[in-house]
C-alpha cells in the first residue's frame, strides 16, 4: 500500500531497484502513477493497484482534553502542518514557513472566526526531529498571541490513527498537508 521511486535521478540505483522489485512475490501500489513506473520498466505480472488502506481506516474515539473536546463540540478547523512543506512554501527554509505558517492561521481566526485544532499526524520526535508535524506545530502555536492562544490548540502527541480518523472527522474544516491526514478528511 504505498507509492514507489520515481529513482531517475539515481539510475544505477534505479536499476537495481527495479530488478529487485522484478523479484519480489507481489507489490501493492495505491495509485496509478506508481504502477505505471513500474509497468514502464516491464515489472508488470507481480503488481497490483489497491486504494490506500488508510481509507477503510475506522475512526476510534479517545479521551481528550476538556479543551479539545470544547473545540470539537463548536464548530472548528483542523489544520495539520507539516515540516515538508518548507520544501515548496519557502524554499526550504523551516524558519520562514513556521513564520508563515504562523500568518496562515492569523487569518484564519480573522477572516473565518473560527477556533483552530492543530493536528499533528507524523511524529518521529527521536528519530527525525525536523520531520516531526508535532514539534514543528508547537512552535507555530508558541509564537501566536495569548489571545490567539486562546482560540487555538493542539493535540498531543501519542494518539493513534485511528483516534486522528475521529478528531479529524469531528472538524467542520480540514486543512491537511500529510496524506492520510487528509484521507481520514476524505474518509469522515
Amino acid at each position: 500500500g504505498a507509492s514507489i521511486g520515481p529513482f531517475d535521478k539515481e539510475p544505477e540505483f534505479e536499476l537495481q531497484m527495479m530488478r529487485h522489485f522484478a523479484d519480489i512475490d507481489l507489490i501493492v501500489v495505491r495509485e496509478p502513477v506508481s504502477l505505471d513506473y513500474l509497468n514502464g520498466f516491464g515489472i508488470k505480472d507481480n503488481v497490483c493497484l489497491v486504494p490506500d488502506p488508510a481509507f477503510a481506516l475506522e475512526p476510534q474515539p479517545c479521551t481528550l482534553s476538556d479543551d479539545i473536546e470544547r473545540i470539537l463540540t463548536d464548530q472548528c478547523i483542523g489544520i495539520n502542518l507539516s515540516p515538508l512543506l518548507a520544501r515548496f512554501a519557502t524554499n526550504g527554509s523551516l524558519e520562514n514557513w513556521a513564520g508563515l505558517a504562523v500568518k496562515i492561521i492569523r487569518r484564519l481566526l480573522a477572516e473565518i472566526k473560527m477556533p483552530i485544532l492543530l493536528i499533528p499526524h507524523a511524529t518521529f520526535d527521536k528519530l527525525l526531529p525536523q520531520m516531526d508535524d508535532e514539534h514543528f506545530m508547537r512552535g507555530v502555536y508558541g509564537a501566536l498571541t495569548e489571545s490567539e492562544k486562546k482560540q487555538v490548540s493542539i493535540l498531543p502527541r501519542g494518539l493513534t490513527s485511528q483516534n486522528l480518523n475521529w478528531i479529524i472527522g469531528r472538524t467542520s474544516l480540514f486543512v491537511g498537508a500529510r496524506t492520510h491526514a487528509t484521507i481520514a478528511a476524505l474518509s469522515s
